[in-house]
This record gives structure tokens, sequence and C-alpha cells, in this order.
């Protein structure tokens, strides 16, 4: 006899762990990994996490980093060090371009590859300066690799703008250009790895975890239909990030004037740092909405908000994911340092 099994969300929650604060030189040191994963950015942090592994002795047979196109000189500035913790780590050392057109054969080539041992292959990722475009694209492939996985993330010990900083100029830092954290919108783009299950003739439902400046936002939202942009009307939902520390709470408000956000316009606030509450908060939206409107996400929020997305993109195919790629970043306003490291 047929039997069919409901599988509730909440249930399989208390089984998905817990972002917790590690303590790299203890519980890294002498251990043995078959792949390390990060990326080489602009931002100091980039290097945290692969000197700080370095140090440990951690020995892994490869590790890969990947390259933007964006930004080309910034990045560059940090390559030497990189490689050269990563050289203390593993014997082999590759780049690979994360905006590459092939990018995402190449990861599933390489996992299956991995995954044709007897033993499962140990993988640790450093996601610390993950775009939400390449998070997207790794863990779709993660997603479905006979794997055990790391995830590492170096919180940023400053982020820009600082509440002096924005005080000085709060119109100035919404305006994505000079004073902003991305200058212009160069494309918009439909993930491939997500591209939704748009099978009947509904309207465009969209959800946003809108970025600090709103230039990417209204860019999506016009993209997926012009009209959303002055008149939502109960189409758009805005997922405002809730930061992790009180002193950064600020930032939630700025976000929503940014974004024109008000009390009457969808909105939820939804931790920047406890990926399983993305995941709840996302998946119930998903559930509520999926048989009335054809779902867009537009994932511009933080690196957990975006683990969290994923994770929700896992279970509902029918979303399509839309990432509006910024022309460049602003490097000189970007975060400074490094403060607690998670995992």
């Amino acid at each position: 006899m047929a039997r069919i099994k409901v599988c509730e969300l909440q249930e399989q929650l208390v089984q998905l762990p817990d972002a917790r604060l590690v303590d790299v030189a203890t519980e890294m040191r002498g251990q043995r990994a078959t792949l390390l994963l990060c990326a080489l950015g602009f931002e100091p942090r980039c290097l945290a996490l692969p000197e700080a592994l370095a140090a440990t002795d951690l020995v892994c047979e490869r590790a890969i980093y990947f390259e933007y196109q964006s930004n080309p000189l910034e990045n560059d500035a940090n390559r030497t060090a990189l490689i050269s913790h990563l050289t203390s780590i593993s014997p082999s050392v590759e780049s690979m371009d994360a905006d590459s057109p092939d990018f995402t054969q190449r990861l599933r080539s390489l996992f299956e590859n991995l995954g044709r041992r007897d033993v499962v292959p140990k993988v640790i990722v450093d996601i610390s300066v993950f775009g939400n475009r390449l998070a997207f694209k790794l863990y779709a492939v993660l997603l479905d690799a006979r794997i055990d996985v790391t995830l590492l993330y170096a919180e940023a010990a400053v982020y820009r703008p600082t509440h002096d900083e924005y005080l000085l100029a709060p119109e100035k830092w919404g305006a994505g250009e000079e004073f902003g954290l991305e200058r212009g919108v160069s494309s918009i783009s439909i993930s491939p790895e997500h591209p939704g299950q748009f099978l009947d003739l509904l309207p465009d439902y969209v959800m946003v975890f809108p970025a600090f400046s709103p230039d990417h936002s209204r860019a999506a939202l016009e993209w997926v239909d012009p009209s959303l942009v002055a008149t939502p009307d109960r189409k758009v939902v805005w997922f405002v990030g809730d930061p992790h520390h009180p002193a950064d709470k600020w930032r939630l408000e700025a976000v929503k004037a940014h974004h024109g956000v008000t009390e009457q316009a969808q909105h939820v606030e939804v931790s920047t740092f406890f990926y399983k509450d993305t995941l709840r908060v996302l998946h119930g939206v998903c559930e509520n909405n999926g048989e009335h409107y054809n779902l867009t996400l537009v994932p511009l929020g933080s690196k957990f908000q975006a683990l969290g997305a994923a994770l929700c993109c896992f279970i509902h195919p029918e979303v399509r994911v839309l990432f509006a790629v910024p022309r460049e970043y602003n490097a000189a306003t970007y975060s400074e340092g490094t403060k607690a490291v998670w995992t």
C-alpha cells in the first residue's frame, strides 16, 4: 500500500547545526582534510582564516581559491599572501574563476571525483568573502555532493559605514555611488542553478533581502515588473536584516528608510546571522504563496542569510533566484579587520 509521509521543516531545523563560535587554534589543530575552498577578495579578512589555519598545521590535499572578475586590482593586493598561507596548508594550490560560464560544471566535476572515494571526503569552506552569487552556486553543488563539509566564517570587526559615518551623510550612503558599498548595476541575471518553475500565467511575487543601499533591489524589481517599484501591491515582501550585534541595530532602520519600507509595506525582520531563522521564515512565505504566484527571490543580504535562503531553495525548486550584479564594489568603504570566527 502506498504511503505518504509529511515531513515538517520544524522537525528538521532541530537537527541542523547552529552557528557557533570556534577557536581555530584549538579545534583545527593537526586536522586533515581533502579540500579547502576560499575566495580572493579585497577585504583584509580574506586572509584571516587562511593565515589562522596555516598556523594550526592543518593539512589539505588540495586548496582552491575562487577569483572574481570585479575589482581585480584591489583583489590582487591579497593574492601573494593568500597563496603563501594556502601553500603552507596544501601542496596543491589552484585558482578558479567564480564568474566563468562553466564554473558550476567544473565544481560538479570536482565533487563527483571526490565522491568516488571509499572514505567520505572532508571539505573545509571559508565563506568570509563570498559574494551571494558565488555562495548560491557553491551551495547548490555542495547539497548534491557526498561530503563532510565544514563552513567557517570570519566576522568583520567593523562594518561600513559606522554609525558616526552614516549620521554625517545618511542620504549619500543610500545613493549607491561614491559613498555606497557598491557602484551601479551592470546586469540582472537569473541563477542557472535556480531558474524556478514558472509553469502557469500567475502574477509575480518577489521576496527581497535588501542590501544597505537600494539600487540593486530596485533594479531587480524593475526587471521582474516595472510597476512593482512604485506600487508593490502586496506582491513584494522585504526581509530586512536584524543585525547580530546591538551596536549595529541602527542599520535595520537605515535599510528600511533607504528602501521606503514603511509599516504598511510587507516586511519581516530576519536575523542577519542565524541562518535557520532565514530558512524558517522564507519557507513559510514560499508555502503560503507558491500556489498563487510565481516566486522570485532577490538575495542581497548577509552571508548567513544566503546560506538559509539557499537551503530554502533546495526545498523549493519552484523559486527563481535573481541577482543584480554590481558594476564594481567600493573597496574603500567595505569592512575592516576580523572579530570572531564562526562555524
